[in-house]
């Protein structure tokens, strides 16, 4: 969650997430169905956000979200903003925040610079008015608006396909020298996730051809299973997380056919954490 609190020099940006909250990661197929289809679902899980879930986002779903256009684009917008400051903006790629002296949990790969650049772009675009620094102040949708225009992020994202090209040309190096899995570490989630399905991915090279966004689906898969409790992963993404070696500490990942079962179990996860209090 995103807050305003008073410091020494003016206000300053407070980003959290309770120690008793939910993160949830939604790779961006998720984000626009819950946008556009099934609005006593989209309504549940909208409720379950401002009950204790937390959205973990990163510039790694700004990438697509900014491709649907007109009425979808209006709908994914009106469906962020209506989460409130209840989001948890973090690294953009596993390549930036593996661990070197561990990190465990979303407060630990929580992105300052882009919440300032967002807080900073957000003041800059305010011409001068006075602004209210509420809750409103910080709905997502904004983030959309700002990003929508840049050329910046597509070539991220094609540098993130050329960066998974080069894992498939380790194919023959692996053959030669197979390495065995890595194990899990509480310590270091991201690590282990990055590294085991950097292996899956070389394995299954001979068959899979590294395709556009390819390189964004990887992050959402370290980024989204590593820091979240519960996260929403395309198929093959959640069949690889599921394959990674166990017993793990990843989230619980679900597929295109389960986003009303996940929702079912947000509002069940956040009724026991209430239960334990």
């Amino acid at each position: 969650m995103i807050q305003i609190a008073p410091g020494p020099d003016g206000p300053r940006l407070i980003v959290e997430v309770p120690a008793n909250g939910l993160p949830v990661y939604l790779d961006n197929w998720a984000i626009i169905n819950l946008a556009k289809h099934e609005p006593s679902r989209r309504r549940r899980f909208i409720d379950a956000v401002h009950a204790g879930a937390e959205l973990l986002f990163s510039f790694a779903n700004v990438v697509q979200l900014t491709g649907p256009k007109e009425r979808s684009f209006d709908l994914v917008k009106r469906f962020l903003d209506a989460l409130g400051p209840h989001w948890v903006p973090i690294g953009l790629t596993p390549f930036t925040v593996m661990e070197p002296n561990g990190l465990t949990s979303p407060e630990t790969c929580v992105s300052p610079d882009l919440i300032e650049a967002y807080y900073r772009n957000r003041i800059a675009c305010s011409s001068g008015k006075i602004i209210s620094l509420d809750a409103d102040f910080f709905c997502l949708g904004s983030v959309l608006d700002w990003v929508a225009n840049s050329d910046v992020l597509p070539k991220r994202s094609a540098e993130f396909d050329e960066l998974l090209r080069t894992v498939r040309d380790r194919r023959e190096a692996y053959k030669r020298n197979p390495f065995l899995a890595q194990s899990f570490d509480p310590s270091k989630p991201a690590s282990f996730a990055w590294f085991n399905l950097t292996k899956i991915l070389i394995i299954e090279s001979k068959s899979h051809q590294v395709k556009k966004g390819d390189g964004i689906d990887f992050c959402h898969a370290v980024m989204g299973s590593a820091f979240a409790k519960i996260a929403a992963l395309d198929t093959t993404w959640k069949r690889r997380v599921e394959a990674l070696p166990k017993p793990n500490g990843l989230a619980r990942i679900y597929g295109p056919q389960e986003l009303d079962q996940m929702v079912t179990d947000i509002e069940l996860a956040l009724k026991h954490l209430a239960a334990t209090l």
